[in-house]
């Protein structure tokens, strides 16, 4: 199982690759781009170059990928499954070009949901991609910062 984690933020974008939980490739963007820093814009919703160079150090394709497991970070906004006065104003955007990537922590408070996969377009993000079998799955950026001090050794210890 191929699984490819994605951070799109709007800084430091980034994605890994494991085969079975074993890291095969971690590349940032701004490696490639060399800008310090250098994240999506709404020009790349997602840091396609350091996804490619990945599954290229593994030698696979994105048709390839299992799981996408992604932050909850900018999206470009045909990408949301929308209601009400936002489906409105994602309807205006795709008529005039306009391809802004607002946050999915906004656009969920927006919805009024928790769950960032309600709002996510899936069909469109693996059509525009071709990701065509992967599950999608949304982590908090943040929460994942504390996880590797929660299970740490030292914090195993009694």
């Amino acid at each position: 199982m191929y699984i490819l984690g994605v951070h799109n933020g709007s800084h430091d974008a980034s994605g890994c690759l494991f085969r079975d939980y074993e890291l095969l490739a971690a590349v940032s963007l701004e490696r490639l781009t060399r800008k310090k820093n250098d994240g999506i814009s709404p020009s790349m919703e997602i840091p396609l170059p350091a996804i490619d160079e990945c599954l290229t150090i593994a030698g696979i394709e994105r048709a390839d990928v299992d799981v996408i497991c992604t932050s909850r970070s900018h999206w470009e906004v045909q990408t949301y499954s929308l209601h009400g006065r936002w489906w409105i104003k994602q309807q205006y955007y795709r008529l005039v070009g306009d391809r802004r990537t607002p946050s999915m922590i906004d656009m969920m408070r927006k919805q009024g949901t928790k769950d960032a996969a309600s709002i996510f377009n899936a069909a469109v993000f693996k059509r525009n991609y071709g990701f065509d079998k992967a599950e999608i799955f949304f982590f908090n950026h943040h929460a994942a910062h504390g996880w590797p001090a929660y299970f740490s050794p030292s914090s195993m210890m009694h």
